[in-house]
C-alpha cells in the first residue's frame, strides 16, 4: 500500500517539478510524525491564474474536511515596505509569493490518502495551469526542549478566525538554525528578548510548527513561525525602535535561513 501511495504521489508532484527525488517522499512517510501535520503551501499565480487554482483550492478542502482536517490559514500577499536591520535596509518580500495556505492533516498518512485519491488527481490539473511556482513543505505541532529535556508538548494548530481588523498582517518567519547552539539562542535569547516586544504592541505568535520535510522545495527549513502584528505600521515600528535593533544581533548570528513573508488574512 505504502509503494502504490508513494509512487502515486511521485507522479503527481513530478510534473510540476522537474527533477523531486523521490526520497524526499520516502522521508516524510518514514519520519514517524505522531499526530497531526500541517501542509504550508505557498504558491505564485501565472498571469490571470487564481480562477483556476480556486477550482483546485476549492475541491482541495472538500478531500481534506473529509479525512477529517481543514485549511487552518489562507493569506493573500501584503505589501509592507522596507525595514532597516542592522544598518541594511531590505524590502520586507512580498512579491515571490502570492498565497500562503496552511492544511490541516489529522496525520502523515492521510496526506498520502489525499495526494493518491482520484478527486484529488481530478483536481490537480486546474493547479498546474494556474501556478508558477510552489514552496510546500509538511510540519509538525512538536515544541522545542533544550538541554536534552523531554519536549514539552506539540502545538494545538488551530485554525485562525478571522482577525478584528483589515489592518492585521502576518509575518511568514521561515528558518533554518545555525546547529543546536543556533536553535538554543534564537529561543532562549532571541524569542525570550523580543516576545514582549510584540505584546505590547497588541502582536504577537499564532502559529508555531516543527519541520518534518519538504514535498516541493529546495530548501530544509526547521521551523515555522506565524507572528500577528495588528498592522504594518505596526510592524515597521517595532524593527525600527533602539530596544528590538539591540536584539537583531542574536537572530542574525542563530540561523542559517531567514525567509520572511507578509500575508494579510483570507
Amino acid at each position: 500500500m505504502r509503494v502504490t501511495i508513494l509512487a502515486i504521489i511521485c507522479m503527481t508532484i513530478s510534473t510540476i517539478v522537474t527533477a523531486q527525488n523521490p526520497g524526499v517522499l520516502t522521508d516524510l512517510l518514514e519520519a514517524n510524525v505522531e499526530g497531526p501535520v500541517v501542509v504550508m503551501d505557498l504558491v505564485k499565480f501565472k498571469p490571470g491564474g487564481e480562477e483556476k487554482y480556486a477550482i483546485y483550492d476549492g475541491i482541495s478542502e472538500e478531500i481534506l474536511k473529509s479525512l477529517g482536517g481543514a485549511v487552518v490559514f489562507r493569506g493573500s500577499a501584503r505589501k509592507v515596505g522596507t525595514i532597516n536591520l542592522n544598518g541594511t535596509e531590505d524590502e520586507v518580500d512580498h512579491t515571490t509569493w502570492d498565497r500562503v495556505t496552511f492544511r490541516k492533516y489529522p496525520s502523515m498518512q492521510a496526506v498520502m490518502v489525499m495526494a493518491s485519491s482520484s478527486e484529488y488527481q481530478g483536481a490537480f490539473p486546474n493547479r498546474l495551469a494556474s501556478v508558477d511556482a510552489s514552496f510546500v513543505y509538511a510540519f509538525s505541532g512538536e515544541l522545542p526542549s533544550f538541554g536534552g529535556s523531554a519536549p514539552p508538548g506539540n502545538f494545538p494548530m488551530p485554525v485562525l478566525p478571522a482577525p478584528p481588523s483589515s489592518d492585521t498582517v502576518y509575518m511568514l518567519n521561515l528558518l533554518r538554525f545555525a546547529g543546536d547552539a543556533g536553535r538554543e539562542q534564537y529561543f532562549t535569547q532571541y524569542g525570550a528578548a523580543t516576545t514582549p516586544l510584540i505584546s505590547k504592541r497588541g502582536g504577537g505568535p499564532v502559529y508555531f510548527l516543527k519541520g518534518v520535510g519538504p514535498v516541493i522545495s529546495d530548501e530544509k527549513v526547521d521551523r515555522l513561525i506565524l507572528v500577528r502584528y495588528p498592522s504594518t505600521d505596526t510592524f515597521l515600528e517595532m524593527i525600527a525602535s533602539d530596544e528590538y535593533q539591540a536584539t537583531a544581533h542574536l537572530r542574525t548570528g542563530a540561523i542559517e535561513l531567514g525567509l520572511l513573508f507578509p500575508f494579510s488574512y483570507e
